[in-house]
């Protein structure tokens, strides 16, 4: 069975008719440097979770524009980065609160579980996962959020995108993908990674630089800075693969 991903349809000003939506989780990233997109992911979405201290920098948004619209739905986490005043604010808003000192999982993976869970009871219906990231910064939180993409395979649960100030990822698991490029939303460059593990066999279809069953191995070759020359790309690997492009 083929997969599609059509990441431009995420980041429109409507959430297409035939879609449940999807949930989005905020994490520690500048909001300001996502720009409009993470105020439309925001409105369109059907429930908003921040990772414990992303409530901080969603409270600093709504504190500058002076207006009230930011209130999550949910602020999950372990609780150590979010700002006691904060979290008092929200929750007198109507926010819910989950905490869980549990470390060895991050934030995110706490958010993911806790909509997985709130969707196996029926308390919420969507077919995707949105989190707004950073791929700037600490190159640990990088790591931990692909970490995140492979506890969660797409091949049974809901597909996660990452979307980031200038770029969206996520992460392909072995079969074939194809990939609906919106040019309005999405930029021509793109990469196909195979971390964690290599892949021993990998063809693609409409890049400018195509895999034709190719082995892709960090040491050996990974395809980074190709481009997409077509309006569908297609994709097929034996292994995990992390798909990033680049967003406008």
């Amino acid at each position: 069975m083929e997969s599609s991903w059509k990441p431009g349809r995420l980041l429109g000003e409507t959430v297409e008719e035939d879609s449940d939506g999807f949930g989005l989780i905020v994490l520690a990233a500048d909001l300001n440097e996502v720009g409009p997109k993470f105020g439309r992911l925001w409105k369109n979405a059907v429930c908003r979770v921040c990772a414990d201290g992303a409530a901080n920098r969603v409270h600093d948004i709504e504190d500058k524009d002076g207006d009230l619209k930011y209130i999550p739905d949910i602020i999950c986490g372990d609780m150590d980065s979010v700002r006691p005043e904060v979290l008092s604010h929200y929750q007198l808003q109507g926010c819910e609160t989950v905490a869980s000192s549990c470390q060895d999982t991050t934030d995110f993976t706490k958010c993911v579980k806790e909509l997985l869970q709130r969707r196996a009871n029926r308390q919420l219906q969507f077919s995707h996962i949105v989190a707004v990231g950073s791929t700037s910064g600490r190159f640990d939180h990088v790591m931990g959020m692909i970490q995140t993409l492979f506890l969660f395979p797409s091949d049974h649960l809901p597909p996660i995108t990452i979307v980031a100030a200038e770029s969206i990822m996520f992460l392909l698991h072995p079969g074939k993908h194809s990939i609906t490029v919106s040019s309005e939303m999405l930029d021509e460059c793109c990469g196909l990674i195979p971390i964690g593990h290599p892949c021993q066999s990998v063809s693609t279809s409409g890049l400018k630089w195509n895999l034709h069953g190719q082995r892709l191995a960090f040491g050996e070759l990974i395809s980074t800075s190709n481009c997409i020359t077509d309006d569908v790309v297609c994709v097929h690997t034996d292994q995990p693969l992390l798909w990033t492009m680049t967003a406008k």
